[in-house]
């Protein structure tokens, strides 16, 4: 079954022809034009919207439905009204422009259906486009996270307070660490360090880009070796960069912001 749908008012006429001729694409339900009706009836269940299908209406009925608007709005139930031009215009006037959708007469199922799923597809189409605009601005204000590499602690250190304003910083004394981290979360940028005990930062580097979603992290190399055999060993893993120590702090942020942002 397609759209659920509360159906009211006096145009039975209308009414009956959601219920003869759109009962295969629409599930309906009626209830009286009465406030209180109306009320229990949302309470229990909410519709796709609320259908006011209109017939020389009394003006104190039309003014419940500006107290209803709220409730109607609160659930996210948008109001479709269904009458002759001057019956819907009053009704807009008085309700402070109440309703969602207006159809006017002259009215057939082909029209109220056509009108019904252009509305609804055009009002996904919206919600779809917002929550993507939603998650961009999410991912936008998410910091960047950077994992850095080094068996010394004061560098550790050192690297987290010139970047942690900008970025979430990740800390690893070797590779075995960095192994076990990336296990459970990835990172952005991988900031790893050339010299350490046991594996130094290429072995490193080669093993995490052969671990899952970790092949195309970019890595830039921290070191205080100029030592051109070594050098050719990081340029030989193919990293996105190579810093010396001790680490000039603009450098190094410049060459972050160019990687990721």
């Amino acid at each position: 079954m397609g759209k659920e749908f509360l159906l009211t008012g006096k145009n039975v006429a209308v009414i009956d022809t959601f219920y003869n001729q759109l009962w295969d694409v629409y599930d309906c339900m009626t209830t009286s034009i009465r406030f209180q009706d109306i009320n229990r009836h949302l309470d229990k269940y909410k519709p796709d919207a609320f259908i006011y299908c209109m017939n020389n209406e009394l003006t104190e009925d039309i003014e419940n439905m500006s107290d209803l608007k709220k409730k109607l709005v609160r659930i996210g139930v948008p109001v479709i009204l269904i009458g002759a031009v001057e019956e819907t215009d009053s009704f807009q006037k008085i309700t402070y422009n109440a309703a969602d959708l207006i159809i006017n007469k002259p009215l057939t199922s082909d029209k109220i259906q056509s009108a019904i799923d252009s509305f609804f597809g055009t009002r996904e189409a919206d919600s779809i486009r917002v929550m993507r605009e939603i998650e961009k601005e999410a991912e936008a204000e998410r910091k960047k996270h950077i994992l850095v590499v080094d068996d010394d602690p004061m560098m550790l250190k050192v690297i987290k307070e010139n970047l942690h304003e900008k970025y979430d910083v990740a800390t690893a004394k070797g590779g075995q660490i960095a192994y076990k981290f990336l296990e459970k979360r990835g990172t952005d940028l991988i900031l790893m360090d050339y010299e350490m005990p046991g594996e130094t930062g290429p072995e490193v580097v080669r093993k995490i880009r052969q671990m899952p979603n970790c092949a195309n992290i970019p890595c830039v190399f921290l070191s205080g070796i100029s030592d051109k055999e070594k050098l050719a060993k990081a340029v030989a893993v193919k990293p996105q960069g190579y810093l010396l120590k001790p680490i000039d702090r603009n450098k190094l942020i410049e060459k972050i912001s160019s990687l990721i942002g």
